[in-house]
Protein backbone atom coordinates (compact mmCIF):
# COMPACT_ATOMS: atom_id res chain seq x y z
CA UNK A 1 0.00 0.00 0.00
CA UNK A 2 2.67 2.29 0.66
CA UNK A 3 4.35 1.60 -2.86
CA UNK A 4 0.91 2.36 -4.37
CA UNK A 5 0.57 6.04 -3.07
CA UNK A 6 4.61 6.56 -3.44
CA UNK A 7 3.65 5.80 -7.43
CA UNK A 8 0.25 7.85 -7.16
CA UNK A 9 1.99 10.37 -5.18
CA UNK A 10 5.30 10.50 -8.13
CA UNK A 11 2.94 10.26 -10.76
CA UNK A 12 0.84 13.56 -10.17
CA UNK A 13 4.04 15.43 -9.11
CA UNK A 14 5.45 14.72 -12.56
CA UNK A 15 2.27 15.74 -14.04
CA UNK A 16 1.96 18.64 -12.28
CA UNK A 17 6.02 19.78 -13.28
CA UNK A 18 5.24 18.71 -16.67
CA UNK A 19 2.29 21.17 -16.48
CA UNK A 20 4.01 24.06 -14.66
CA UNK A 21 6.94 23.78 -17.99
CA UNK A 22 4.41 24.25 -20.37
CA UNK A 23 2.50 26.96 -18.78
CA UNK A 24 4.80 28.56 -17.58
CA UNK A 25 8.67 27.80 -18.40
CA UNK A 26 8.49 27.08 -22.04
CA UNK A 27 10.39 28.63 -24.92
CA UNK A 28 8.59 27.10 -27.25
CA UNK A 29 6.16 29.37 -29.92
CA UNK A 30 2.65 28.95 -29.31
CA UNK A 31 0.78 28.27 -32.38
CA UNK A 32 -1.68 31.41 -33.02
CA UNK A 33 -5.23 30.78 -35.01
CA UNK A 34 -6.84 33.28 -36.91
CA UNK A 35 -9.79 33.36 -37.01
CA UNK A 36 -11.96 34.75 -40.16
CA UNK A 37 -15.60 35.80 -38.70
CA UNK A 38 -17.55 36.62 -41.57
CA UNK A 39 -20.24 39.96 -40.82
CA UNK A 40 -24.00 39.62 -41.37
CA UNK A 41 -25.73 41.89 -44.30
CA UNK A 42 -27.77 44.29 -43.44
CA UNK A 43 -31.26 43.66 -42.70
CA UNK A 44 -33.14 44.63 -45.82
CA UNK A 45 -37.00 45.26 -44.05
CA UNK A 46 -39.65 44.38 -46.46
CA UNK A 47 -41.95 47.66 -47.60
CA UNK A 48 -45.56 47.40 -48.36
CA UNK A 49 -46.76 48.53 -51.99
CA UNK A 50 -48.74 51.50 -51.92
CA UNK A 51 -51.87 49.08 -52.58
CA UNK A 52 -51.57 47.25 -49.40
CA UNK A 53 -50.53 51.14 -47.53
CA UNK A 54 -54.16 52.17 -48.72
CA UNK A 55 -56.28 48.94 -48.18
CA UNK A 56 -54.61 49.30 -44.35
CA UNK A 57 -55.49 53.46 -44.16
CA UNK A 58 -59.05 52.41 -45.48
CA UNK A 59 -59.07 49.94 -42.74
CA UNK A 60 -57.90 51.49 -39.92
CA UNK A 61 -58.55 54.78 -40.59
CA UNK A 62 -62.52 55.01 -38.39
CA UNK A 63 -60.09 54.11 -35.37
CA UNK A 64 -58.13 57.71 -35.49
CA UNK A 65 -58.82 60.45 -34.15
CA UNK A 66 -59.45 63.52 -35.87
CA UNK A 67 -58.46 65.41 -32.80
CA UNK A 68 -55.36 64.24 -32.18
CA UNK A 69 -54.14 64.58 -36.05
CA UNK A 70 -55.18 68.14 -35.98
CA UNK A 71 -53.46 68.98 -32.51
CA UNK A 72 -50.60 67.26 -34.06
CA UNK A 73 -49.89 69.13 -37.51
CA UNK A 74 -47.97 71.95 -37.82
CA UNK A 75 -48.93 75.10 -38.53
CA UNK A 76 -52.21 73.87 -36.11
CA UNK A 77 -54.44 76.92 -36.11
CA UNK A 78 -53.56 78.12 -32.36
CA UNK A 79 -56.34 79.14 -30.03
CA UNK A 80 -57.26 82.55 -29.01
CA UNK A 81 -56.21 84.22 -25.76
CA UNK A 82 -60.10 83.73 -24.83
CA UNK A 83 -60.22 80.11 -25.96
CA UNK A 84 -57.29 79.25 -23.44
CA UNK A 85 -58.60 81.27 -20.44
CA UNK A 86 -62.03 79.48 -20.99
CA UNK A 87 -60.11 75.97 -20.80
CA UNK A 88 -61.40 74.24 -17.51
CA UNK A 89 -61.75 70.76 -16.03
CA UNK A 90 -59.83 67.62 -16.99
CA UNK A 91 -58.12 67.97 -20.24
CA UNK A 92 -55.69 66.02 -21.89
CA UNK A 93 -54.22 68.55 -23.84
CA UNK A 94 -53.84 72.08 -22.42
CA UNK A 95 -53.08 75.42 -24.70
CA UNK A 96 -50.67 77.74 -23.29
CA UNK A 97 -49.70 80.50 -25.73
CA UNK A 98 -47.90 78.93 -29.08
CA UNK A 99 -47.74 75.24 -27.06
CA UNK A 100 -49.77 72.60 -26.80
CA UNK A 101 -49.07 71.13 -23.47
CA UNK A 102 -49.18 67.41 -22.63
CA UNK A 103 -48.50 65.22 -19.86
CA UNK A 104 -45.58 62.64 -19.73
CA UNK A 105 -44.86 61.42 -16.79
CA UNK A 106 -45.32 62.31 -12.97
CA UNK A 107 -42.01 61.07 -11.13
CA UNK A 108 -42.13 60.37 -7.46
CA UNK A 109 -38.54 60.74 -6.38
CA UNK A 110 -36.61 62.63 -3.53
CA UNK A 111 -38.93 65.53 -4.76
CA UNK A 112 -41.71 65.00 -7.23
CA UNK A 113 -41.51 66.35 -10.39
CA UNK A 114 -43.68 65.70 -13.59
CA UNK A 115 -42.87 65.55 -17.63
CA UNK A 116 -44.85 67.80 -19.92
CA UNK A 117 -44.28 67.73 -23.37
CA UNK A 118 -44.72 71.25 -25.12
CA UNK A 119 -45.20 71.31 -28.66
CA UNK A 120 -44.70 74.27 -30.46
CA UNK A 121 -47.99 74.99 -32.67
CA UNK A 122 -46.12 76.93 -35.24
CA UNK A 123 -43.12 75.11 -35.73
CA UNK A 124 -44.55 71.35 -35.16
CA UNK A 125 -41.43 71.23 -32.60
CA UNK A 126 -41.51 68.95 -29.52
CA UNK A 127 -39.74 68.71 -26.20
CA UNK A 128 -40.44 67.60 -22.82
CA UNK A 129 -39.22 69.18 -20.07
CA UNK A 130 -38.70 68.56 -16.41
CA UNK A 131 -40.92 70.34 -14.00
CA UNK A 132 -40.64 70.65 -10.27
CA UNK A 133 -43.77 70.55 -7.58
CA UNK A 134 -44.91 73.54 -7.49
CA UNK A 135 -43.28 75.82 -10.46
CA UNK A 136 -44.64 77.91 -12.96
CA UNK A 137 -45.43 76.93 -16.62
CA UNK A 138 -46.47 79.38 -19.09
CA UNK A 139 -48.10 81.34 -16.02
CA UNK A 140 -49.38 78.43 -14.44
CA UNK A 141 -48.77 76.73 -11.62
CA UNK A 142 -48.13 73.30 -11.42
CA UNK A 143 -49.14 70.86 -8.46
CA UNK A 144 -49.25 66.65 -8.15
CA UNK A 145 -52.59 65.22 -7.55
CA UNK A 146 -51.94 61.46 -8.36
CA UNK A 147 -49.64 59.47 -10.80
CA UNK A 148 -51.76 60.20 -13.85
CA UNK A 149 -52.61 63.71 -13.12
CA UNK A 150 -51.56 66.90 -12.69
CA UNK A 151 -53.61 70.66 -11.81
CA UNK A 152 -52.69 73.86 -13.72
CA UNK A 153 -53.87 76.74 -11.99
CA UNK A 154 -53.94 80.36 -12.81
CA UNK A 155 -56.08 83.30 -10.82
CA UNK A 156 -59.68 81.23 -11.31
CA UNK A 157 -58.48 78.99 -13.71
CA UNK A 158 -58.41 75.04 -12.84
CA UNK A 159 -57.32 72.39 -15.34
CA UNK A 160 -56.47 68.84 -14.76
CA UNK A 161 -54.03 67.87 -16.87
CA UNK A 162 -53.89 63.74 -17.73
CA UNK A 163 -51.95 61.36 -19.02
CA UNK A 164 -55.13 59.75 -20.41
CA UNK A 165 -58.88 59.21 -19.73
CA UNK A 166 -60.33 56.35 -18.24
CA UNK A 167 -63.24 54.46 -18.77
CA UNK A 168 -66.26 56.16 -18.41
Amino acid sequence: MNKLTLCIASISALLILNDFNQRFISTDQHKTTTIEIELPQALQVPLLSQASFDALQLMYGSFQSEETEQNTQPGTAIPTAEQQAAQQGRLLTVFAGDNALTLKAVINDAQQYVLIAQKNLKTGQQEVVKYANGAELSGYVISVQSNTQVELTNNNQHISLMMYKGAA
